[in-house]
């Protein structure tokens, strides 16, 4: 699955094409400051997917957004999100034993999202009917059939927008899943996008498997972000500064926009003393 995405680094020496890092003229511009990011840190489309959105300006960004590769133990978090709408539809309680885990399902959501428990999370999906699971939390994504590849029906595999968004509706529907997001806060502190923001409220869900370093959340910086990173074979280190540089760029973006309102208000303010 992972064929081809380390192409870019067995050239023979000398033979490479020189690194060409992009100049970064407008700190403010994000697609110059992840061109600059990529640049410096190899990374493209073999290696890497991105998809971003400031839930209060409705701002997104992306890149190879559709790409359908493995979660990793993302997948966990539309997972949970379904049974937590099983169990609000009374189709499911939390003290329902899951086949296979001996467990109560409540057991398995807090082991699955805060431990990223492999057996129980497992066991939760092989008790669904997969390809009725994988339309059914079609509700959390937006994306349209043509953008959505074939492969996504038969394998647990997913693309960084369709998590990105599920993020999202987390955020926009946080009354109905508050016990997952209290676990969420909770899943491996000092990693992935806690990394670098020690000072926001972060949810979080990761993923780590044979080379693949994943990671889907909000995080609530100067403005609601919600965002989702995939990788392969460079690393947890480039998630966490995915995550950083985006927090910077909210962040930085709310300040120049605060600046400038208090510019107008100060020249409104010095109009109306002089007139």
């Amino acid at each position: 699955d992972a064929a081809g995405a380390d192409d870019t680094v067995n050239l023979v020496p000398g033979e490479a094409e020189p690194l060409v890092i992009p100049e970064v003229t407008d700190p403010s511009d994000l697609d110059q400051l992840m061109a600059y990011f990529m640049a410096v840190r190899g990374l493209n489309a073999d290696n890497f997917s991105v998809s971003f959105q400031n839930l209060a300006t409705g701002q997104t960004w992306y890149f190879n957004e559709l790409a359908v590769w493995t979660p990793a133990s993302t997948y966990k978090l539309p997972l949970n999100m379904y049974y937590y709408d099983m169990q609000a539809e009374g189709r499911i309680s939390g003290d329902s034993i899951i086949p296979g885990t001996g467990l109560t399902l409540s057991e398995c959501h807090r082991r699955s999202l805060v431990n990223s428990d492999n057996p129980s999370s497992q066991a939760m999906l092989s008790n669904l009917d997969f390809v009725q699971f994988k339309q059914d939390v079609r509700r959390y994504f937006t994306l349209s059939d043509s953008e959505i590849q074939d492969i996504y029906w038969h394998r647990n595999f997913y693309c960084t927008r369709m998590m990105m968004e599920t993020a999202r509706y987390l955020y926009q529907h946080a009354d109905q899943y508050q016990e997952a997001l209290q676990y969420l806060y909770q899943a491996q502190p000092g990693m992935y996008f806690r990394r670098y923001i020690p000072d926001c409220l972060i949810a979080q869900k990761y993923g780590s498997l044979d080379g693949w370093e994943n990671c889907v959340g909000i995080i609530w910086a100067d403005q609601p972000i919600a965002l989702c990173v995939y990788t392969y074979g460079v690393g947890e280190e480039t998630v966490a500064r995915t995550a950083e540089l985006i927090k910077n760029y909210v962040n930085g973006t709310v300040q120049i926009e605060s600046a400038g309102t208090d510019t107008e208000t100060a020249d409104t303010d010095n109009k109306s003393a002089v007139e």
